[in-house]
Protein backbone atom coordinates (compact mmCIF):
# COMPACT_ATOMS: atom_id res chain seq x y z
CA UNK A 1 0.00 0.00 0.00
CA UNK A 2 2.79 2.14 0.45
CA UNK A 3 2.34 3.41 3.93
CA UNK A 4 4.69 3.44 7.17
CA UNK A 5 4.25 3.01 10.12
CA UNK A 6 6.63 3.19 13.39
CA UNK A 7 6.41 3.19 17.59
CA UNK A 8 9.04 2.76 19.89
CA UNK A 9 8.64 2.43 24.04
CA UNK A 10 8.73 -0.50 26.40
CA UNK A 11 6.13 -3.40 25.47
CA UNK A 12 4.57 -6.14 27.24
CA UNK A 13 6.80 -7.77 29.87
CA UNK A 14 7.56 -11.67 29.44
CA UNK A 15 8.31 -13.92 32.42
CA UNK A 16 10.53 -17.08 31.14
CA UNK A 17 10.57 -20.31 33.14
CA UNK A 18 12.87 -22.80 32.16
CA UNK A 19 15.08 -26.23 32.94
CA UNK A 20 18.23 -26.66 30.80
CA UNK A 21 20.76 -29.41 30.80
CA UNK A 22 23.86 -30.47 29.32
CA UNK A 23 25.98 -33.34 27.14
CA UNK A 24 29.55 -32.39 26.03
CA UNK A 25 29.07 -29.04 23.62
CA UNK A 26 25.72 -29.51 23.27
CA UNK A 27 23.22 -27.74 25.70
CA UNK A 28 19.61 -27.93 26.20
CA UNK A 29 16.83 -26.35 27.33
CA UNK A 30 12.43 -26.35 27.53
CA UNK A 31 10.05 -23.66 28.75
CA UNK A 32 8.02 -21.25 28.56
CA UNK A 33 7.15 -17.58 27.88
CA UNK A 34 4.57 -15.99 29.31
CA UNK A 35 3.98 -12.18 27.86
CA UNK A 36 2.15 -9.81 30.44
CA UNK A 37 -0.85 -7.52 29.54
CA UNK A 38 1.88 -4.71 30.56
CA UNK A 39 2.73 -2.41 26.97
CA UNK A 40 0.40 0.52 25.98
CA UNK A 41 -2.24 -0.34 23.51
CA UNK A 42 -4.52 1.46 21.27
CA UNK A 43 -6.90 0.40 18.41
CA UNK A 44 -5.51 0.75 15.25
CA UNK A 45 -6.77 3.78 12.76
CA UNK A 46 -6.22 4.04 8.55
CA UNK A 47 -6.61 7.28 6.76
CA UNK A 48 -6.87 6.91 3.44
CA UNK A 49 -6.95 10.20 1.82
CA UNK A 50 -3.71 11.13 3.88
CA UNK A 51 -2.66 7.51 3.14
CA UNK A 52 -1.17 7.23 6.53
CA UNK A 53 -1.41 4.86 9.20
CA UNK A 54 -1.18 4.19 13.15
CA UNK A 55 -1.35 0.43 13.10
CA UNK A 56 1.70 -0.08 15.48
CA UNK A 57 1.45 -0.42 19.28
CA UNK A 58 3.81 -1.26 21.86
CA UNK A 59 1.71 -3.96 23.22
CA UNK A 60 -0.52 -6.56 22.04
CA UNK A 61 -3.64 -5.83 24.00
CA UNK A 62 -3.07 -9.64 25.16
CA UNK A 63 -1.00 -12.64 27.38
CA UNK A 64 0.51 -14.79 24.90
CA UNK A 65 1.79 -18.03 26.52
CA UNK A 66 4.97 -19.63 24.20
CA UNK A 67 6.49 -23.03 25.24
CA UNK A 68 9.68 -23.55 23.71
CA UNK A 69 12.61 -25.92 23.03
CA UNK A 70 16.67 -24.88 22.70
CA UNK A 71 19.47 -25.86 21.88
CA UNK A 72 23.20 -24.46 21.09
CA UNK A 73 26.37 -26.32 20.29
CA UNK A 74 29.24 -24.57 21.60
CA UNK A 75 32.99 -25.33 21.11
CA UNK A 76 34.88 -24.00 23.93
CA UNK A 77 38.09 -24.11 21.73
CA UNK A 78 36.92 -22.54 18.52
CA UNK A 79 34.39 -20.08 20.05
CA UNK A 80 31.56 -21.45 17.47
CA UNK A 81 28.64 -20.99 18.82
CA UNK A 82 25.07 -22.69 16.58
CA UNK A 83 22.03 -22.00 18.55
CA UNK A 84 18.19 -23.33 17.42
CA UNK A 85 14.98 -23.17 18.88
CA UNK A 86 11.30 -23.88 17.63
CA UNK A 87 8.22 -22.27 19.60
CA UNK A 88 4.47 -22.11 19.52
CA UNK A 89 2.75 -18.98 20.65
CA UNK A 90 -0.85 -18.97 22.08
CA UNK A 91 -2.73 -15.79 22.24
CA UNK A 92 -6.41 -14.81 24.58
CA UNK A 93 -8.79 -13.01 23.34
CA UNK A 94 -8.14 -9.16 22.36
CA UNK A 95 -11.46 -7.63 23.25
CA UNK A 96 -10.99 -4.17 22.19
CA UNK A 97 -10.80 -5.41 18.81
CA UNK A 98 -12.91 -8.56 18.84
CA UNK A 99 -9.88 -10.57 17.08
CA UNK A 100 -8.53 -13.70 18.16
CA UNK A 101 -5.28 -14.48 16.96
CA UNK A 102 -4.48 -18.03 15.28
CA UNK A 103 -1.72 -20.15 17.17
CA UNK A 104 1.53 -19.58 15.17
CA UNK A 105 5.05 -21.10 14.89
CA UNK A 106 8.32 -19.61 15.31
CA UNK A 107 11.73 -21.45 13.94
CA UNK A 108 14.72 -19.02 15.19
CA UNK A 109 18.38 -20.05 14.66
CA UNK A 110 21.52 -18.29 15.21
CA UNK A 111 25.33 -18.73 14.06
CA UNK A 112 28.27 -16.85 16.59
CA UNK A 113 32.05 -16.60 16.88
CA UNK A 114 32.86 -15.63 20.37
CA UNK A 115 36.08 -14.85 21.21
CA UNK A 116 38.10 -14.79 24.42
CA UNK A 117 37.66 -11.20 25.39
CA UNK A 118 33.49 -12.36 25.89
CA UNK A 119 32.32 -10.32 22.68
CA UNK A 120 30.56 -12.45 20.03
CA UNK A 121 29.80 -11.31 16.27
CA UNK A 122 27.03 -13.70 14.33
CA UNK A 123 24.09 -13.88 12.32
CA UNK A 124 20.48 -14.65 13.29
CA UNK A 125 17.16 -15.34 11.71
CA UNK A 126 13.86 -16.60 12.06
CA UNK A 127 10.61 -17.76 10.26
CA UNK A 128 7.24 -17.26 11.51
CA UNK A 129 4.10 -18.97 10.14
CA UNK A 130 0.46 -18.49 11.73
CA UNK A 131 -1.25 -22.23 11.83
CA UNK A 132 -4.49 -21.47 11.07
CA UNK A 133 -7.01 -18.45 9.89
CA UNK A 134 -7.32 -15.82 12.41
CA UNK A 135 -11.39 -15.56 13.83
CA UNK A 136 -13.46 -13.22 16.01
CA UNK A 137 -16.18 -10.50 14.34
CA UNK A 138 -12.93 -7.96 14.00
CA UNK A 139 -10.78 -10.72 11.85
CA UNK A 140 -13.90 -11.29 9.75
CA UNK A 141 -14.34 -7.25 8.92
CA UNK A 142 -10.63 -7.25 8.59
CA UNK A 143 -10.88 -10.25 5.88
CA UNK A 144 -13.71 -9.04 4.11
CA UNK A 145 -12.03 -5.11 3.87
CA UNK A 146 -9.07 -6.51 2.41
CA UNK A 147 -10.74 -8.67 0.11
CA UNK A 148 -8.70 -11.29 0.95
CA UNK A 149 -9.64 -15.37 1.36
CA UNK A 150 -7.74 -15.96 4.99
CA UNK A 151 -5.20 -13.84 7.09
CA UNK A 152 -2.85 -16.81 8.39
CA UNK A 153 0.46 -14.60 8.45
CA UNK A 154 4.16 -15.52 7.93
CA UNK A 155 7.07 -13.64 7.65
CA UNK A 156 10.95 -14.27 8.01
CA UNK A 157 14.32 -11.94 9.13
CA UNK A 158 17.49 -11.93 9.59
CA UNK A 159 20.06 -9.88 10.60
CA UNK A 160 23.52 -8.99 12.59
CA UNK A 161 23.76 -10.54 16.05
CA UNK A 162 26.39 -8.91 19.02
CA UNK A 163 26.87 -10.34 22.35
CA UNK A 164 28.88 -10.02 25.47
CA UNK A 165 29.16 -12.19 28.55
CA UNK A 166 32.02 -13.06 30.85
CA UNK A 167 31.80 -9.02 32.53
CA UNK A 168 30.62 -8.60 36.26
CA UNK A 169 27.69 -5.70 37.46
CA UNK A 170 26.25 -5.23 40.92
CA UNK A 171 27.98 -8.57 42.33
CA UNK A 172 26.46 -10.43 39.11
CA UNK A 173 27.61 -12.16 35.94
CA UNK A 174 26.41 -9.61 33.04
CA UNK A 175 25.72 -10.66 29.99
CA UNK A 176 24.99 -8.47 26.92
CA UNK A 177 22.96 -9.32 23.05
CA UNK A 178 22.43 -6.49 20.57
CA UNK A 179 20.44 -7.68 17.15
CA UNK A 180 19.09 -6.21 14.47
CA UNK A 181 16.57 -7.95 12.23
CA UNK A 182 15.09 -7.01 8.36
CA UNK A 183 12.04 -8.66 7.81
CA UNK A 184 11.14 -10.35 4.30
CA UNK A 185 9.07 -12.25 2.55
CA UNK A 186 5.75 -10.68 4.55
CA UNK A 187 2.26 -12.29 4.13
CA UNK A 188 -1.21 -10.46 5.64
CA UNK A 189 1.04 -8.55 8.37
CA UNK A 190 3.56 -5.78 8.13
CA UNK A 191 7.66 -5.91 7.49
CA UNK A 192 9.63 -4.44 10.00
CA UNK A 193 12.72 -4.03 11.12
CA UNK A 194 13.78 -4.41 14.71
CA UNK A 195 16.16 -3.62 16.93
CA UNK A 196 16.46 -5.59 20.32
CA UNK A 197 18.79 -4.66 23.02
CA UNK A 198 18.93 -7.07 26.17
CA UNK A 199 21.12 -7.10 29.29
CA UNK A 200 21.29 -10.25 31.78
CA UNK A 201 22.46 -10.57 35.18
CA UNK A 202 22.78 -13.80 37.13
CA UNK A 203 23.10 -13.89 40.63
Amino acid sequence: LGVNDTTSGIGDITVTGFVGWHRDTLHYSAGMSVYMLTGDYDTATINIADRSVDVLSNGKNVWSFQPYVAVTSLDPRTGLELSGAASLLFSTFNNATDYQTAPSLQLEGAVVQRLRSGWGFGLTGYTYQQLSNDSGRGADVTQDFLGADRLKARVSGAGPIITYSGGQLFGGDVSFKAKYVKEFGAKRRLESDVITLSLSLAF
